[in-house]
């Protein structure tokens, strides 16, 4: 009989870097939450949904090394293109979930992301531990490196992996230091077409009492009620987790 066991793996950019009590962030509407809870998965988006329209690519300096490249053996410079196909595949074939890793909440992320929703806080240890029951899919965490498109490339000494091609972001997105639960698709290298569905994405096993070590609701919601609606939630699906409107926005005196 095949048996099938979780598999989780800490991508090389996570090791040494981030501590298991570290605090993690996800911002959402409340019905991504809902799903959450009732359906006890967290959902990993592609790439094609995120607001960077350039996520799975590589550095413009990447791009113009193998150019050179080719152009000094007498080539033509079809590398680029064939990478740019890879791209497009890489946005395809791998879902993700985005967190901030922080101590503190932002507000910036509030206002992005979720000012009418709520932010869950874990740690990198309870993410890790709530996963356990997903037998599926192997699940990457790694943390983004944050580059400089004209000047840096990829990878180590321009080897690169898929798994590079999605933990890397242009400097410009350096605010979010985001880490990344990352899955991809099964036989994808087979071309049957076993692709992400792009709008669906796809939903992981997870254990929202290990998971969640706090919820904050919107700091832009006047009084109580909004906090009062999501406690409901909570509450009628059978959960002890405790819920408290955000205090970002409280008066100092």
């Amino acid at each position: 009989m095949n048996l099938k066991v979780c598999m989780f793996k800490e991508n090389e950019s996570i090791k040494s870097t981030i501590s298991d009590d570290a605090k993690i962030w996800r911002y959402m509407d409340v019905e991504k939450f809902k799903s959450l809870l009732t359906t006890r998965t967290l959902f990993f988006s592609c790439p094609f949904n995120f607001k960077d329209p350039w996520e799975g690519y590589l550095t413009s300096a990447h791009y113009d090394k193998f150019s050179q490249q080719e152009e000094a053996y007498g080539g033509d410079p079809i590398l680029p293109e064939l990478l740019k196909k890879h791209a497009l595949l890489i946005r395809k074939t791998f879902a993700i979930s985005c967190w901030h890793v922080s101590d503190f909440e932002s507000e910036a992320f509030w206002r992005n992301y979720s000012e009418k929703g709520v932010v869950i806080q874990s740690t990198f240890g309870r993410m890790k531990k709530a996963l356990e029951s997903e037998t599926e899919y192997e699940v990457n965490i790694g943390m983004v490196k944050y580059k400089d498109h004209l000047t840096e490339i990829v990878g180590q000494q321009g080897e690169i992996t898929a798994f590079d091609m999605v933990l890397w972001k242009r400097r410009n997105y350096e605010y979010e230091k985001e880490m990344r639960a990352i899955i991809q698709s099964k036989e994808w290298w087979l071309e049957k077409d076993q692709y992400f569905d792009t709008k669906a994405g796809q939903n992981i096993k997870v254990d929202p009492d290990i998971l969640i070590e706090n919820i904050y609701t919107s700091p832009f919601e006047a009084g109580e009620e909004f906090n009062g609606k999501v406690v409901d939630i909570i509450n009628s699906w059978g959960f002890d987790i405790g819920c408290e409107k955000s205090t970002l926005m409280k008066a100092p005196f």
